[in-house]
């Protein structure tokens, strides 16, 4: 089955469940006023339920063209999406997002001779569940590539990108990941969150204790900085300078300590339009060409050089911290 246009893209209709988030959140920074200690527990439980938003059409049709597959992970089904045959690409949505999110991505992957998977993490599009974390992320990504016979690269979006590399540091192998959104240190998610919601540092700081020894977890080591140094697989960070989720900066600070990495740097297209980006998806496509399959042109290299020389004032291009000319 052909793949349908995905561009334009039609926005994303919210679900009833983010409106009733929305006023949870109110709730509890009310709370946070009174007594902080309460509110910091209830911003733990809400801080681990992701909303989930109705899928635009032209991710429906995208799908129709899929083989859809349902595993299982933890108890719970995890809807996975595959087109293609050739070395798999795994695309990993964010929080509160959902594979095919990362639609864009399939056309100029399939062109360069890929074939691509992707999933709905636990609690998030059509997988089961109502709450989740990084932990199950990571575990979910290891647990497709493992039925897929392996990946070759991984693509990844916001938290979903720090969970890309902490499963690499878990043993996953993979000679090339992409990373676009990604906080350099996902821990400040969970302050900045609790801060958002008026939570006293003081109340905080126990509740970010009590959430690591649940989890049995040390936050620093989900931090992408502090792995990047210790990971062999080729990186390629895209991150929009006008961000209001992630500050393009974190950006900056994973490609200082990835070394060899490149860097790609937007302007106007935010924290989740850049996903829609042809520029974007070609320069992805190419870099895991490079990587993937050396010596294969693969048809996203004439595209990003069109995109470039057409888009070239409003974007710019770093390799390892450093502006190419």
């Amino acid at each position: 089955m052909p793949l349908p246009s995905l561009l334009p893209f039609p926005k994303s209709t919210i679900v009833r469940s983010t409106a009733a988030q929305g006023n949870v959140q109110a709730l509890v920074r009310l709370l946070a006023r009174f007594a902080p200690l309460l509110a910091a527990r209830a911003g733990e439980s809400l801080f681990f339920r992701p909303m989930r938003n109705r899928r635009p059409e032209a991710e429906t049709l995208l799908l129709a063209a899929a083989e859809r597959s349902s595993l299982t992970l933890h108890g719970r089904r995890l809807a996975v999406a595959r087109w293609g045959a050739g070395p798999a690409v795994l695309l990993v949505h964010g929080w509160s997002g959902r594979g095919s999110q990362l639609a864009s991505f399939v056309r100029p992957l399939l062109d360069s001779g890929f074939s691509v998977l992707t999933f709905d993490a636990p609690a998030h599009g059509d997988s089961q569940g109502r709450t989740t974390n990084l932990l199950e992320f990571a575990d979910a990504i290891q647990r497709v590539a493992a039925w897929a016979g392996g990946v070759e690269a991984l693509v990844g979006h916001s938290l979903g990108a720090a969970a890309c590399v902490l499963t690499m540091t878990r043993g996953l192998d993979v000679k090339a990941v992409v990373l676009i959104g990604a906080p350099a240190r996902p821990s400040r998610f969970f302050a900045g969150f609790l801060a958002e919601l008026g939570v006293p540092a003081e109340a905080a700081v126990a509740s970010r204790r009590r959430v690591a020894a649940r989890l049995g977890i040390r936050w620093e080591d989900l931090d992408v900085v502090t792995q990047a140094p210790h990971l062999a697989a080729s990186a390629l960070i895209i991150h929009d300078r006008a961000d209001a989720e992630v500050p393009w900066r974190d950006a900056a600070e994973i490609a200082a300590a990835w070394g060899g990495s490149d860097l790609l740097v937007t302007e106007g297209l935010g924290h989740r339009r850049i996903l829609r980006d042809p520029l974007v998806t070609a320069r992805a496509a190419t870099f895991l060409t490079r990587c993937v399959r050396p010596g294969l042109p693969g048809q996203g290299n004439a595209l990003e050089r069109d995109l470039f020389d057409r888009d070239a004032r409003r974007r710019e291009i770093f390799a390892g911290g450093a502006l190419l000319p």
